[in-house]
């Protein structure tokens, strides 16, 4: 793929022109010059910028006469399953972080009850 002007850019990942701009210059999006602009690389827009370059056709390959697509496709029932699966396994981790930080708070609040009773005071004949 050719490398992308700002406009280009910004129609492509569904951003404004400022913001392609913007990221540019902080350094966030890396671009070459190319005579009185930039060019930007694909690969690196959608780094910066998440987008799905097999939804988007090429210029050249539009067809604007089309209507998109009425029924987006989810996810499939498999998938769904897997992630379920995975997000309970997630949780399960954060419950046992959890019960290990409250039982280390104990365990951390008894020795500083412990160091705060007051010590038998010592006589200075007994030293």
């Amino acid at each position: 793929m050719k490398p992308l002007s700002i406009g280009a850019a910004a129609r492509l990942c569904g951003r404004s022109k400022s913001t392609i701009s913007r990221a540019i210059s902080s350094g966030k999006l890396s671009a070459s010059r190319a005579g009185n602009g930039f060019a930007i690389d694909a690969a690196e827009l959608a780094r910066v910028f998440p987008w799905n370059p097999a939804t988007v056709a090429q210029p050249s390959q539009r067809n604007d006469t089309q209507p998109p697509s009425a029924t987006p496709s989810g996810p499939s029932a498999e998938t769904l399953d897997m992630e379920n699966r995975m997000l309970r396994e997630m949780l399960d981790r954060e419950r046992e972080t959890v019960a290990d930080l409250r039982d280390r708070l104990t365990r951390t609040q008894a020795l500083i009850a412990d160091h705060r009773q007051p010590q038998p005071k010592r006589r200075w004949w007994l030293w």
